[in-house]
């Protein structure tokens, strides 16, 4: 029974070994393309901070990165000397030291607080607006029990300032629907949130974000019909797949959690690669039982 621990034990090393080269090779054309949602510095009440929402218990001030955390984490990339682009279908050709800033939803603290910020640093950034509930002035329907004005979402006059001052404008849907619901009707979600944001702000809207990154074979079809590029969030447990489609470019998700360290392992591409190894922990106990016999 020794003789089988020492097997998969050697296995284990050889499978970790084969995966950093394969992560070394796949870090070469690595581009990061961080994704925030809000940053600011507002609590939610206790009772309104936890949501039951599609079948899932969210933690709504996960997504909310403080104000100066985001600061350090721009003043980092600035430091070490990296750029930002506007996103394209040419981000397959990748460039060093280059890295994608992008924000869904719009919220306002996106204007109010990650602009000026983001000017300070002469940093561009995407950021993919929710059309339809912005141009009704209404709320994100996970907010429709905190309607304070810390969430409410930007303006179109805020917006078009954005754009004016370099940054990017991408469409993210009408009414943040799961574009693999088939209750809805997700070309006028998709191609109306473009066309509506194009009409009130008289822009090109190149770039398209799937709302919780869901997205089935219809939806890449509408999308790869009328922009040039769309984001995703990860696929999980998958290495960095060069984001050679740029109809599922993957991103890494920034969150109220994430200290630098953890910023700069999503920034290298090594917190995917970590992800991959989760797996490891399951043979633990396979281990031990084989050990005890």
């Amino acid at each position: 029974m020794i003789y089988v621990v020492y097997g998969l034990i050697i296995f284990i090393c050889l499978f970790i070994i084969i995966h950093l080269i394969a992560f070394i090779i796949f870090k070469r054309n690595f581009v990061p393309i961080l994704m925030y949602h809000r940053v600011t510095d507002d609590v939610k009440p206790k009772e309104l901070r936890y949501i039951e929402h599609k079948g899932s218990t969210l933690d709504l001030d996960s997504m909310k990165v403080k104000v100066d955390v985001f600061n350090k984490q721009m003043e980092y990339l600035k430091k070490k000397g990296y750029k930002t682009k506007h996103l394209s279908k040419e981000i397959i050709n990748k460039e060093k030291k280059t890295v994608y800033l992008t924000f869904d939803d719009g919220y306002s603290d996106n204007y109010e607080f990650a602009y000026p910020i983001l000017k300070q640093y002469n940093f561009q950034a995407v950021f993919f607006l929710t059309a339809g509930i912005i141009d009704k002035n209404e709320f994100m329907p996970i907010d429709e029990n905190d309607k304070r004005k810390e969430n409410r979402l930007l303006t179109w006059d805020e917006a078009k300032e954005m754009v004016n001052g370099g940054m990017q404008l991408g469409a993210h849907t009408l009414n943040h629907i799961w574009l693999t619901n088939d209750d809805v009707n997700i070309e006028e979600e998709i191609v109306g949130s473009k066309r509506l944001i194009e009409e009130r702000l008289n822009i090109f809207v190149n770039t398209f974000a799937y709302p919780a990154g869901m997205y089935n074979e219809k939806a890449v079809e509408i999308v790869r019909n009328n922009f040039e590029c769309a984001v995703i969030t990860s696929r999980g447990s998958d290495f960095p797949n060069n984001n050679k489609d740029p109809y599922l470019l993957e991103r890494e998700t920034i969150s109220s959690s994430d200290s630098m360290f953890m910023f700069k392992l999503k920034l290298f591409g090594i917190h995917r690669f970590l992800r991959k190894l989760k797996w490891l922990n399951k043979l633990r106990g396979v281990i031990k039982w084989l050990l005890r016999r």
